[in-house]
């Protein structure tokens, strides 16, 4: 749960600079577990308020994480290969 520790992290700095801006933690387990790519798949989740202001820095850091996955999983896939010829 990488990605939920991300998000709780994000949401105590923006806390911090917008007081009224609140997420619950529900909202930010279903976000990890979702994983949404679009607004539209974000507005599923959160209400459009949040989507709205805080939309964009979401789908980066989603964007991101899945980013960071695929060079885990490739990366694991190269030294398993390696493993292997040995």
């Amino acid at each position: 749960m990488e990605l939920l520790s991300r998000l709780r992290t994000w949401y105590v700095r923006v806390q911090k600079k917008h007081s009224f801006s609140l997420f619950r933690d529900s909202e930010l387990v279903a976000l990890a577990e979702a994983r949404p790519n679009s607004r539209d798949e974000l507005a599923a989740l959160l209400p459009i308020s949040k989507v709205e202001q805080h939309g964009d820095e979401l789908l980066a850091m989603l964007k991101d994480q899945d980013a960071g996955r695929a060079r885990s999983t490739q990366n694991a896939a190269t030294s398993a290969r390696v493993v292997y010829r040995l």
